[in-house]
């Protein structure tokens, strides 16, 4: 996308969020960072030696773009508000970009960027982004996951806003998770700790003693998946993860 285009978005999303004028600027400007100086991201070849890469605008890894939602998200918990924005603009551009089809090796890019530079932003549409989207970290990925290039210039413009809205939002808003949300954790939490483990383990030594006893090597097997139960216990792991997203 053309600047115009980014600082357009940047703009209705800091207004839908109400950022402060200082931070609205801040998220323009690194709304278009990565075009000013691009955006070189660490690799490792096969041998494990690191290197600087520089990062694509148009189908860049959906994985360096969550690291940019998770270190602004860590700024955010850390009281450096100015970080976090920094970081959400930059992520937003790589997004925005994402939504632009470039056809066959490239052949529509300048098209496609000229077509979209000459509409006008709808801000309802980032503000539906904004008052749709949750502060959950599945959220923010499921946001990366659905981003796909449009050849049409108003869909990839629309969905450039509606998902910069969403993951802004997301990433920006609440430092504590809902009540509910918490109170589920917690149970999971006890639930897991005071009887998935102590059974899984339970199980796992009275199938080894068992097999000691009855000389059958075979019954040792049992232990096996019984030590693996913690693992797939998935609600447990899903909202570990989400109070991760709290600094919890």
């Amino acid at each position: 996308m053309k600047w115009r285009n980014h600082l357009d978005i940047a703009d209705a999303v800091a207004d839908a969020l109400e950022l402060s004028p200082h931070r609205k600027e801040i998220l323009r400007q690194a709304s278009v960072e990565p075009d000013k100086h691009g955006e070189r991201v660490l690799h490792f070849d096969r041998r494990g030696e690191p290197y600087l890469r520089w990062m694509r605008h148009h189908h860049p890894e959906a994985e360096v773009i969550e690291a940019m939602a998770w270190k602004a998200r860590y700024a955010l918990l850390e009281g450096r508000e100015d970080d976090a924005v920094w970081c959400v603009g930059k992520a937003l551009h790589f997004l925005q970009d994402d939504c632009v089809s470039l056809g066959p090796l490239g052949t529509r890019h300048d098209r496609s960027e000229l077509a979209i530079s000459e509409l006008r932003l709808s801000r309802e549409t980032v503000v539906s982004g904004v008052r749709g989207a949750k502060v959950s970290v599945n959220f923010m990925r499921e946001c990366l996951r659905s981003i796909r290039p449009s050849r049409d210039p108003m869909t990839a413009l629309d969905r450039a806003a509606l998902f910069s809205g969403a993951l802004a939002a997301s990433v920006l808003r609440g430092r504590n998770p809902e009540r509910r949300l918490l109170s589920e954790w917690l149970a999971t939490r006890r639930r897991f700790l005071l009887g998935v483990v102590p059974a899984s383990f339970a199980l796992a030594i009275a199938a080894f003693v068992s097999s000691l006893l009855a000389n059958e090597p075979m019954i040792t097997l049992i232990a096996f998946p019984a030590l693996f139960a913690p693992f797939a216990y998935r609600r447990y792991w899903f909202l570990k993860e989400e109070m991760t997203w709290f600094g919890l």
